[in-house]
C-alpha cells in the first residue's frame, strides 16, 4: 500500500468520525433537552396526562431514535476493526446498564431512591460509559 492510499484512508476515516461525532452531538443535545424538559414530569399514576407530559414523551422518543440512528449509521460506515470495538463496548455497557436497572428496581422497592431519577442517571451514565469504553478498547487494541 503506497503513501497516497494510506493518506486517502486516513482522510476517509477522519470524515467518517466527524460525521459520527456531529450526529452524536445532535442526539446528545436532544437527550439533554428531553431530560431538562422532563425533570419535573413526575406525577401520580391516577392523574391525567398533560400536554407537557406528551411533549416530554415525544422529545424523549425523538432523542432516543436519533441516538439509535446515529449509532446505526456509525456502525454501518465503520470498518471491521471499528465494528469489533463498538460491539465490545456495547456488550460491556449493556451488562452495566442491566445491573444498574436491577439495582435501581431493588432500591426503589425498598423506598430508598426514586425510580425516575435513577433511570435518568442510568441513561446518562450508560451513554458516557459507552463513549468511554469505545475510547478505552480502541486504545488497548492499538
Amino acid at each position: 500500500m503506497n503513501t497516497s492510499q494510506k493518506q486517502q484512508e486516513s482522510i476517509s476515516e477522519i470524515k467518517r468520525r466527524r460525521t459520527a461525532n456531529k450526529n452524536n452531538l445532535i442526539a446528545m443535545a436532544l437527550l439533554f433537552v428531553a431530560l431538562i424538559s422532563g425533570s419535573g414530569a413526575t406525577r401520580v399514576a391516577s392523574e391525567n396526562l398533560s400536554s407537557g407530559d406528551i411533549i416530554w414523551g415525544g422529545l424523549s422518543v425523538i432523542a432516543f431514535a436519533t441516538l439509535l440512528w446515529s449509532l446505526f449509521i456509525s456502525y454501518k460506515q465503520a470498518d471491521e476493526r471499528q465494528r469489533l470495538i463498538q460491539l465490545k463496548a456495547s456488550s460491556m455497557t449493556l451488562m452495566a446498564v442491566t445491573l444498574s436497572i436491577l439495582t435501581a428496581q431493588i432500591l426503589h422497592a425498598l423506598n430508598i431512591v426514586g425510580l425516575n431519577v435513577s433511570i435518568q442517571f442510568i441513561v446518562i451514565g450508560g451513554i458516557v460509559l459507552w463513549s468511554s469504553l469505545i475510547r478505552a478498547v480502541e486504545h488497548s487494541s492499538n
